[in-house]
């Protein structure tokens, strides 16, 4: 509304200005046709005659002077009229933004960026573009707490720092997007914000952490799987116009009784693969030993030489096992092969 009254106005004194431009064109016409006809007088008057013709050719020439400083003021006026229609009808949308146009508070089209020309009684809203990071983390003192979440199909609730990159196509039509929530401020509080919540809790209700425990031959799930699912489903649930660049899920709190039980398959799996490295190190200790025992040397320089090795292992920082010996036993060398 206050678009077509600024319109009007610019009008209006285009309107004026150009009927006082022509109305003092037409006045200094007349002017000078009077100058110069008493001019004419003047030359035949005699000298008391000729000082009141003078008199009024200078009344005169002071009414075209301010004649003719109107006509030079209209020029400005029709300006300032040009320069208010065009502040109704110029929009400039910035880089990486859209505007959703409005008539009489209808969505009537999108423009892109840049200069656009529209009507006066239509407004244009802009809308950011640009790719947006909502971040969902913490206590909530900023309205954006850390999600919780059904896990274990709903025996379990976790809590979920969530990040979520999004952004608006500005390649498609927002008129509906636009007609639906009205203005950008809205989108992420009102659309991002639920749907994402909908949609942790559809992907992640039978998100079991301890299934590798509870099933035979079951894999754990890494959380890194589960990132692309929760970014298809945000997509699906979202306005098309809404599109998803990136999803992270950057930590999970689970329950006290979950995360114990994953803090001890964290120390057994630990203490398995220090099992296993034992095992692996004195296996080698052994083959070490007898390949020096398979050696053709005295018991003296067989000794001297597994001495050398035991000193590059302690070296390497490698684990040495108990059954390492070097002492002398009563096989053909008299020497100990007893690495295990």
């Amino acid at each position: 509304m206050g678009g077509i009254i600024v319109a009007l106005l610019g009008i209006g004194l285009i309107v004026g200005m150009f009927v006082l431009r022509s109305r003092s064109s037409k006045g200094i016409e007349q002017r000078a046709v009077k100058v110069a006809d008493l001019k004419a007088r003047k030359s035949a008057a005699g000298n008391y005659e000729k000082a009141d013709i003078q008199r009024s050719i200078d009344r005169i020439n002071d009414d075209l002077g301010v004649i003719r400083w109107a006509k030079r003021l209209s020029w400005a006026g029709m300006a300032v009229g040009l320069i208010l229609i065009a502040l109704t009808v110029v929009v400039q949308v910035p880089v990486r933004n859209v505007g959703a146009v409005d008539a009489f508070g209808r969505p009537t089209g999108t423009v892109s960026n840049g200069p656009h020309v529209t009507w006066p009684w239509e407004t244009v809203t802009i809308y950011d573009a640009t790719v947006q990071t909502l971040v969902m983390e913490g206590d909530g003192k900023d309205e954006k707490p850390r999600q919780n979440v059904r896990i274990m199909n709903g025996t379990a609730t976790a809590g979920m720092d969530v990040v979520v990159e999004w952004r608006i196509d500005p390649t498609v039509d927002i008129q509906t997007l636009h007609k639906d929530w009205r203005n950008f401020e809205s989108l992420e509080a009102r659309v991002v914000k639920p749907r994402l919540a909908t949609s942790l809790n559809a992907v992640f209700e039978t998100y079991d952490p301890l299934i590798a425990q509870r099933e035979k031959g079951a894999t754990p799930i890494s959380l890194g799987t589960m990132e692309p699912k929760l970014k298809a489903e945000l997509q699906a649930a979202l306005p098309k116009e809404i599109l998803v660049r990136n999803v992270m899920i950057a930590f999970v709190q689970y329950p006290a009784n979950v995360q114990k039980a994953l803090d001890d398959m964290q120390v057994e799996l630990a203490n398995t693969q220090v099992a296993l490295q034992q095992q692996l190190t004195a296996q080698a200790q052994k083959a070490a030993i007898e390949t020096l025992a398979s050696a053709k040397m005295t018991p003296e320089a067989f000794a001297q030489q597994c001495l050398i090795v035991t000193e590059r292992l302690a070296q390497q920082g490698k684990p040495i096992s108990a059954a390492w010996t070097c002492v002398a036993t009563g096989n053909p060398f008299g020497l100990a092969v007893t690495g295990k």
